[in-house]
C-alpha cells in the first residue's frame, strides 16, 4: 500500500517529497528552491520583476498620435482612445530594430487588428482590408535592403 500525502485531509499517493502531484507545491526540499510551482508541480513563468530600459518608443507613439488622424490603417475604424495596443509595427522591431523608433514604420490599427497582423498573419492575408498593409510591408522590406545593401534571401 502506498504512503499517503502529507498534506492535511488528502489521502492521495505520494508522488515527491512527501507529497502528491496535486500539493507539490508545499515541498520545502533544495530540489524545488528557485522553482515556481503550481499545486499540480509543473513549472511556471517567473514574474518579471526588474525594471525595463526605456527604448523611447511611447514618445514616438504620442507624436504619431498627435500628427496623425485616429484612424485604422486596415479598416477605416476610428479609434477613441490612446493606447500602444493601437501602434503597429509593418516591419517587426525584433527583426529591424533600427526601424523600432521610424515613423515610417508604424502605422496604426485597431487593437483586434494589430493582434490578427502580428499573431495570425495567414487570417489576415486571406482578408482584402489588410491587402493595403501588407503591399506596405513588402515595399517596406524592399526599401530597407535597398537602402541598407543587404543580400535578400
Amino acid at each position: 500500500m502506498p504512503k499517503e500525502c502529507l498534506h492535511e485531509g488528502c489521502s492521495n499517493p505520494r508522488f515527491g517529497g512527501g507529497y502528491c502531484s496535486y500539493h507539490q507545491g508545499y515541498r520545502t526540499d533544495k530540489k524545488l528552491k528557485g522553482i515556481n510551482r503550481t499545486s499540480k508541480g509543473k513549472k511556471t513563468k517567473r514574474q518579471f520583476t526588474g525594471s525595463r530600459k526605456p527604448t523611447g518608443e511611447l514618445d514616438v507613439f504620442k507624436e504619431i498620435w498627435i500628427e496623425r488622424p485616429h484612424v485604422c490603417f486596415v479598416s477605416g475604424d476610428k479609434i477613441k482612445e490612446f493606447s500602444v495596443q493601437c501602434f503597429a509595427h509593418v516591419l517587426p522591431k525584433g527583426s529591424y530594430p533600427s526601424l523600432r523608433l521610424n515613423k515610417d514604420n508604424i502605422v496604426l490599427l485597431t487593437s483586434a487588428n494589430h493582434y490578427l497582423y502580428d499573431h495570425c498573419k495567414d487570417q489576415a492575408k486571406k482578408l482584402p482590408m489588410f491587402d493595403k498593409l501588407f503591399e506596405l510591408h513588402d515595399k517596406s522590406k524592399r526599401q530597407y535592403y535597398d537602402d541598407n545593401k543587404i543580400p535578400k534571401f
